[in-house]
Order: C-alpha cells, then sequence, then structure tokens
C-alpha cells in the first residue's frame, strides 16, 4: 500500500526542506534523534501502516495500523513501541490558519506552546491564533502531506487530542491494531462529507528513551510515521 512518510532521516539534526525517497511506492516527509538505544543496532527491522479507512462512518468511525517486517533499507530497529490517529484535513475541522499554510514538514502545521505550560494544560494542545478571535482555537499540531502540501490535524477534545488515538501501544508484527480502541462518533467535530485518513507512528529503539519518544515529537529522526495514502469520505 502506497503511503507517505514523515522524515526517516537517521541524523541528530533535522532540515525543514530534506526529502528522501525509501522506495518507488514511498515519499519520505519527516522525523531528531531522541534515543531509542535499547533495540538491537542491527535489527531486525520494521515499519509501520497506515490502512485506509475501510468503511467511514461519521457516527462510528474506526481504522486500523500495523508494524510490519522489513529490511534495513526501508525500516528500523524497533520494539514495536508507537501508536496511531484519526486525522482530518484542517480545512474540514475549520482550522483556518493551519488549512491556510503550504507545508513541507509537520513543523509547518504546528505551533509550539510557550515555554512552561503546563502539559496538561488546554494551552500545551491549542490555541487562538488570533487575538481577535479569542473563542477560534485550532490545534497546536499537525501532519503535512507533502505530496499535496496540506495540513491534516486531530480535532480538540476534552482529554488533549486523544479521543481519536490508539498511543502509546506496543504493536505485535503483522498484528491489525485498532484506532481508536473503539469506533467513536466523530459528528461533533466533522462534518459528513469530511476527509479522514489514519496516521501511524513506530518508534525507533525502545522500550526505553532518552526523554521525550520520537513519536512524541513534531518532528524527529528516530521514527517511522505515515500517512495512510487514500483518504476516505466520511458518510452517515
Amino acid at each position: 500500500m502506497r503511503q507517505i512518510m514523515f522524515n526517516m532521516l537517521f541524523s541528530a539534526a533535522f532540515v525543514a526542506t530534506a526529502s528522501c525517497s525509501k522506495s518507488p511506492d514511498e515519499n519520505a516527509s519527516q522525523s531528531v534523534n531522541a534515543g531509542g538505544e535499547d533495540a538491537a543496532a542491527g535489527g531486525p527491522y520494521y515499519t509501520v501502516r497506515a490502512d485506509d479507512v475501510a468503511d467511514a462512518n461519521l457516527t462510528a468511525l474506526q481504522g486500523t495500523f500495523a508494524m510490519v517486517s522489513a529490511t534495513a533499507a526501508d525500516g528500523i530497529p524497533a520494539a514495536g513501541l508507537g501508536g496511531a490517529c484519526l486525522a482530518f484535513t484542517a480545512k474540514d475541522l475549520g482550522f483556518s490558519t493551519m488549512d491556510g499554510k503550504r507545508c513541507t514538514s509537520n513543523a509547518d502545521c504546528s505551533v509550539d506552546a510557550p515555554a512552561g505550560t503546563a502539559p496538561n494544560s488546554p494551552e500545551a494542545y491549542s490555541y487562538a491564533p488570533d487575538p481577535a478571535r479569542p473563542d477560534h482555537r485550532e490545534n497546536r499540531f499537525g501532519y503535512c502531506d507533502t505530496q499535496n502540501k496540506q495540513c491534516w490535524s486531530k480535532p480538540i477534545t476534552d482529554n488533549g487530542n486523544n479521543a481519536v488515538c490508539n498511543r502509546p501501544v506496543t504493536m505485535t508484527p503483522g498484528t491489525l491494531n485498532p484506532v481508536p480502541k473503539q469506533p467513536i462518533d466523530v459528528s461533533k467535530w466533522v462534518k459528513q462529507g469530511a476527509k479522514v485518513r489514519v496516521v501511524a507512528c513506530l518508534n525507533k529503539g525502545g522500550p526505553n528513551f532518552n526523554g521525550k519518544p520520537p513519536c512524541g515529537q513534531i518532528v524527529s529522526a528516530d521514527r517511522i510515521e505515515v500517512l495512510g495514502n487514500k483518504p476516505a469520505t466520511l458518510h452517515k
């Protein structure tokens, strides 16, 4: 399955405009070294697959993702730690500021929280981009579809955007994982006709990390993050 990959750049420095092709069916986009020293450097190697959403039911939405065996050319040594979320276009979520961006990396779709922001505070994951419209809030974090230069994101939910996710999870090669764990009604955030995809991430190394796991960062070279290739259209 053809998917959009978010930078498998295995170097300590992230270059926002960098892009590399891992295979004819994959386009690289984004990922900085966060550790993950416990996995053997020589493999085995894995990648992660974000499946197309088979039934995009607006009131019972769920997708799947999986870790699959790979080679050193297109995978990373991994202990299976990662996760996935459902993502929607910034436009469909009403994130007008994010939607106005033409992106080349996740960083273009994201806005860091101010230093000292409490991790569980609403300000940690959402913000008001226009001071004149304090009630209009957008997600701080987005995913870049580098082929279309389009930002995708998650709805702002009461539990810090995790309602549409299944993370963290320890994946077993070849096993389908649901996202979220149970089908969810997304009609309070998006309307019928909105587009949805699965975005899945696999950390390099593990199970212990020196700091925040790579999949928890806006960009990181120590992960594989993929956006499902074919968007599905939500229906009732």
